[in-house]
C-alpha cells in the first residue's frame, strides 16, 4: 500500500507540473510572452515593492525641503541675502533711469512735425537743444511745450510721444491766419498774422490765402529786425479786431472793405471802403467793461455806427464823405472836405496818410 501511494504522489505531482508547463506554453504563445524570459523573471516584473520604496523616498523629499524652505525659514536663513540683492537690483534701476546713456534723448532721435503751415520747423529743433541727454523717463512734456510756446508763440497745439529706447517725436500745429499783413515803414515786405496776433514769415505759409488784409502801424516795429514770430497785436484786440471784420461783411456786405489799418500806440483799427470813405474805431483794454462778446465802449462805438449807415448809406458809397470818426462811444463826427479831412489825418497820424 505505501509504494502504490507513493506511485501515486509521484504520478499527480508529474501530472501537475506537466499540466503547469503546457498552460505556461498556451500562455506564451497567445501573449507573445519571448523565451528568453523565465517565470521567475516574469513574477519579479509584476513586483510592484520597487514603486512604494520610491514613493517612500519622495514623500521623504519633499517633507525635507518643505521643513527647510519654507517662507519663514527663509527669511531668517537669507532674510540679508535677499535684502542685499533687491537693494542692488534697486539701485541699478536707478542707475539705468537716470544716469545710463542707453535712455537719454539722442539729437537724431527728435522728429518735429508740423501738422499745419506757420510753424519754422528749424526754430523748434533750436527750442529743444535743452532736453538732448535727458532721461526719457524724467523729460517734462509740459516744459517741451512752454519752450515751444516761448520761441514760437503762434503754436495753437503741441502733441508729444516717446519713442523708446531715446527718442521723442513732437508734433506741432499753429493758430489760423486770419490776415496777410505789411508793416508802414518796411516795403516790398509781407506776414501772415495769426489769429492770436503773431507775425508769420511769408516764406512759411505755402499755400495760404488769408481771408482779410490789414497794415500795422508802429514806429517800435520798423527798427526791429526780428520781425518772425513777434507778437504785434495782443490776443485780447485780435478778437475784436476779428469780430468788427465779421460784422462788415456779414451785415453791410453791400459796403466792400478796400484796405484796414491798425495803429498800435493809438490802439485804434481804420477801415476803407471801396469809396474811399474811412470808418475809425478806437479798442478798448478795459477788460471790466466787458458786456456780451464785446466790451461796453466797442459796442457802443459799433451800435452807433450802424444807427448812422442805416440813414446814411448812400453816402458812404457815393464818396461824398471822406472819413467817419467813431471813436468816442456813442458819437460820430463825419468829415466830408477832402482837403481838410486829409490835413487832419496826416496832422494825428502822420506820414500813414500821406
Amino acid at each position: 500500500m505505501d509504494f502504490r501511494n507513493k506511485i501515486k504522489s509521484y504520478i499527480s505531482k508529474w501530472w501537475k507540473s506537466q499540466w503547469k508547463q503546457e498552460i505556461q506554453k498556451e500562455k506564451k504563445q497567445k501573449y507573445l510572452f519571448g523565451p528568453e524570459h523565465s517565470d521567475d523573471q516574469f513574477r519579479r516584473s509584476r513586483n510592484t515593492s520597487h514603486f512604494y520604496k520610491s514613493k517612500k523616498w519622495l514623500i521623504v523629499f519633499t517633507s525635507y525641503f518643505y521643513k527647510n524652505l519654507s517662507p519663514s525659514n527663509l527669511i531668517k536663513t537669507y532674510g540679508f541675502i535677499m535684502s542685499m540683492i533687491g537693494m542692488m537690483l534697486i539701485l541699478l534701476t536707478i542707475y539705468i533711469v537716470a544716469f545710463s546713456s542707453y535712455f537719454r534723448i539722442s539729437p537724431n532721435q527728435v522728429l518735429v512735425e508740423a501738422m499745419t503751415p506757420g510753424v519754422d520747423i528749424g526754430i523748434a529743433y533750436r527750442a529743444l537743444e535743452w532736453i538732448y541727454g535727458e532721461s526719457i523717463f524724467l523729460i517734462d512734456e509740459a516744459s517741451i511745450a512752454k519752450k515751444l510756446k516761448l520761441y514760437l508763440k503762434n503754436l495753437e497745439s503741441v502733441s508729444i510721444d516717446r519713442l523708446y529706447p531715446n527718442g521723442i517725436k513732437i508734433l506741432i500745429s499753429s493758430m489760423p491766419i486770419s490776415f496777410d499783413t505789411t508793416i508802414t515803414g518796411i516795403d516790398n515786405k509781407k506776414w501772415w498774422l495769426s489769429k492770436n496776433g503773431i507775425l508769420v514769415p511769408e516764406n512759411n505759409m505755402g499755400e495760404v490765402k488769408p481771408k482779410y488784409h490789414l497794415d500795422i502801424t508802429s514806429d517800435e516795429l520798423i527798427g526791429d529786425v526780428f520781425l518772425g514770430y513777434k507778437q504785434v497785436i495782443s490776443e485780447y484786440n485780435m478778437i475784436h479786431i476779428l469780430r468788427i471784420f465779421e460784422i462788415f461783411t456779414t451785415e453791410w456786405q453791400d459796403m466792400t472793405l478796400s484796405r484796414s489799418r491798425y495803429f498800435v500806440r493809438e490802439n485804434e483799427l481804420h477801415l476803407q471802403l471801396e469809396s474811399g470813405t474811412k470808418i475809425m474805431l478806437a479798442l478798448q483794454d478795459d477788460i471790466t467793461q466787458w458786456a456780451g462778446d464785446a466790451p461796453k465802449n466797442i459796442r457802443e462805438e459799433l451800435i452807433t455806427l450802424r444807427t448812422y449807415i442805416a440813414t446814411n448809406r448812400v453816402r458812404l458809397t457815393d464818396k461824398s464823405i471822406s472819413y467817419i470818426d467813431a471813436r468816442i462811444p456813442g458819437k460820430l463826427f463825419v468829415c466830408s472836405d477832402p482837403i481838410v479831412c486829409q490835413k487832419n489825418l496826416i496832422l494825428i497820424y502822420g506820414s500813414a496818410y500821406k
